[in-house]
């Protein structure tokens, strides 16, 4: 599934570029995605309590195998628009199903262990998605075929699985915007902020590149690149943010992102239409910054609440997450028609740039992290809310 979504992901992007769809219309498609992705997160539970996690998941990934050959069978921007809305939303239902699943089944002596090998695949299986561009061209139909055979093909071993399945069990908590900013200003607006950069760079990253003269082949290798950073630099991160402060490891992991951002924009400004080993390196660097945010203030934010609480406020961090992913695209369509290609990369680091302030005042004036609720930083991957089950102890 993983590697199916992250070719996907990619593949619109240069099939979108190729199509010379304009910037606005490009930002329009990939906030349609997190908009399905939004009201996935409602349609799914509801699928699940009346039918099951197996019946739910089949759907799913059926409606998500379908709407990615819809793509390349039906080829306009209101076609695309109604597809990418339907995939958002299956997708959100797809993790919601594995990971409420994984969640239920799961022992407290093994949910750290169930969390890392999750995070790891969820890494692994999108970068090695991208090397799937290296064999076919985006103007083709093949390779949304064969996102549709890998999304088709995450339904053979739920459907054939003999375990029971997990009982429903109804939470009617909830944490609201008012009370997470009461909780932590800079967790609430950094996991907002995160989702302006992200998805705005997922929807321009390989538009961007091709406009500035690199191929499809280059463009998906510097996407790997980011996710690779994304992959390397959350523990490292995760760590110093557990050993001197976790205000300072946002306010690193912002700063990391604002300055690769703006080499990457030098560089490219620069003339540079071809890949080289030192864009590679910045566009690690990007990932890994860009990337370790959402976890760190995921961590913050747990750091101030009971364990109980936890989940809850976690997934209600998830949503603005995926509000603020909404809007990035369409923002940083401003830019792009302000500057050039390359002004996805300025958007990024101007909103990294608010992270930075919003981190170096609460630093100063923020409360103190009581010693009682503060745990050890945990990398979440930014998928559905029923993960964020395993980071309970």
């Amino acid at each position: 599934m993983v590697l199916g979504h992250g070719l996907l992901n990619t593949l619109v992007g240069l099939r979108a570029a190729h199509e010379a769809y304009s910037d606005v219309v490009i930002g329009i498609l990939t906030s349609c995605y997190y908009v399905g992705f939004i009201l996935g997160t409602v349609v799914a539970m509801r699928w699940i309590s009346k039918v099951g996690h197996i019946r739910t998941f089949a759907t799913c990934a059926t409606l998500a195998s379908s709407s990615a050959l819809g793509l390349v069978l039906i080829v306009s921007p209101v076609s695309w628009a109604v597809f990418r809305l339907i995939y958002g939303m299956c997708i959100s239902g797809l993790y919601i199903v594995i990971e409420s699943w994984l969640n239920s089944m799961a022992e407290n002596n093994e949910r750290g262990k169930i969390l890392s090998v999750y995070m790891l695949i969820s890494y692994v299986g999108v970068i090695l998605g991208q090397g799937f561009i290296f064999t076919s061209s985006a103007a083709g139909f093949s390779l949304f075929a064969l996102c549709s055979i890998l999304l088709s093909l995450a339904l053979v071993p739920v459907s054939i699985s003999n375990s029971a399945q997990p009982v429903v069990v109804k939470d009617t908590e909830r944490f609201g915007p008012l009370q997470l900013i009461r909780v932590s200003p800079l967790a609430t607006f950094g996991c907002f902020c995160s989702g302006l950069i992200l998805s705005a760079f997922w929807g321009f990253g390989p538009v961007f590149l091709l406009r500035l003269g690199f191929t499809a082949n280059e463009a998906a290798l510097f996407i790997g690149a980011t996710l690779l950073g994304g992959l390397l630099l959350q523990w490292p991160l995760g760590i110093l943010s557990d050993k001197i402060n976790r205000r300072v490891a946002i306010g690193i992991s912002s700063l990391l992102g604002i300055l690769t951002a703006i080499f990457i924009v030098l560089v490219l400004h620069g003339g540079l239409t071809h890949m080289t080993p030192w864009l590679l390196v910045l566009a690690m660097g990007y990932g890994g910054g860009n990337y370790a945010l959402y976890s760190l203030c995921i961590a913050l934010m747990n750091d101030f609440l009971e364990q109980k609480h936890m989940v809850r406020a976690s997934g209600g961090l998830l949503a603005l997450h995926a509000v603020g992913a909404v809007i990035g695209p369409v923002l940083a369509t401003v830019f792009i028609a302000m500057t050039d290609a390359w002004g996805m990369m300025l958007f990024s680091a101007v909103v990294g740039c608010v992270v930075f302030a919003v981190t170096v005042f609460q630093f100063f004036r923020g409360r103190t992290i009581p010693e009682a609720t503060s745990d050890d930083f945990v990398a979440v991957p930014r998928t559905g809310w029923g993960i964020l089950g395993l980071m309970k102890k």
